[in-house]
């Protein structure tokens, strides 16, 4: 950082902060909904909604802290900003924990579906590793006395870190569609539908984690003395708890869809054949008359004849 140039130390950091605040807002609409939708939901889910919502918003506020320490704090000082602000190191911590979090949950919803177990458990040894590298990436932050010094002797951990979590996050996407893709072959067209819904949403939403992920570790490789690699970093936290909040907000549209393929079953098997029977019943015609004394008839009502139909 020899030339300290903005527009590539302090410029990163403050659109990050604009896309970070951006996503926590659309986390809280997501757990306002989710809070007013699923008030009967079991405690867990709660918990990891409000846990994700509260460190979502942890770590908004320390790249908040750490971007008034590079803009404020050290103003006129540009060589106070080659040792990474408080701020700057809370969020590896937030981050962490967030990933950790996000990754767990996935890999139980595929505990659940894999029936050989293989690919969650090397799932979980992958999300393992990931949280202890960046909590002790962390740990090392907060004592460091140089950005380059710290990327240049901390670098293996930083890149360890990027490239386990993408391939974890790939792999979690790609095993999630192709446990949902096979359980959905049922024959049932509308079934099937909405099977490649959530496919394809799955996918949507893993692709968009892994690319950032993997923009983050291009950046941190090819642009070390800059920080558009933490930019894109801050960034990354925000993205992976509305991912868990958007599946669970997920749920009634496919429950509205699961109802409707069953009101369809079921007509369809009305709609076969039946056997009819049909039963005539028959009523036959009286005639009332009144007779009056002198033998006169005067009043003949009739009741007209019916001959109903019903079938069964």
């Amino acid at each position: 950082m020899d030339a300290f140039d903005p527009k590539t130390i302090i410029g990163p950091v403050e659109v990050g902060l604009v896309f970070a605040a951006f996503l926590c807002g659309c986390a809280f609409i997501q757990i306002y909904i989710y809070h007013s939708k699923f008030d009967d939901d079991p405690i867990l889910f709660k918990c990891l909604a409000t846990s994700l919502m509260g460190l979502t918003l942890a770590h908004l506020l320390c790249i908040s802290a750490a971007l008034w320490d590079m803009t404020i704090t050290t103003y006129g000082q540009p060589l106070l900003l080659t040792k990474l602000p408080y701020g700057a190191d809370m969020t590896l911590v937030f981050s962490g924990l967030l990933a950790f979090i996000v990754r767990l949950f996935f890999v139980s919803r595929i505990w659940k579906l894999d029936g050989t177990k293989i690919v969650p458990f090397g799932c979980f040894a992958m999300t393992l590793y990931c949280v202890v590298i960046t909590i002790t990436m962390a740990g090392k932050a907060f004592v460091m006395t140089s950005a380059l010094e710290y990327v240049a002797q901390q670098g293996w951990m930083i890149r360890s870190a990027f490239g386990v979590g993408t391939v974890c996050d790939v792999a979690i996407t790609i095993s999630m569609s192709w446990q949902l893709r096979k359980r959905g072959k049922t024959g049932f067209t509308p079934t099937s539908r909405l099977i490649d819904q959530v496919v394809r949403w799955t996918m949507e939403t893993g692709a968009i984690i892994s690319f950032q992920e993997i923009a983050t570790l291009i950046c941190f490789v090819t642009m070390r003395d800059n920080y558009v690699w933490m930019g894109i970093y801050a960034v990354e936290a925000s993205v992976y708890g509305n991912s868990v909040l958007a599946v669970l907000n997920h749920r009634p549209s496919t429950r509205k869809q699961r109802l409707r393929n069953a009101v369809y079953e079921m007509q369809g098997n009305e709609n076969a054949p039946k056997a009819r029977k049909t039963i005539v019943i028959n009523v036959t015609q009286s005639i009332e008359q009144e007779i009056q004394s002198d033998g006169h008839n005067t009043d003949a009502k009739e009741r007209p004849s019916n001959c109903d139909q019903i079938i069964v």
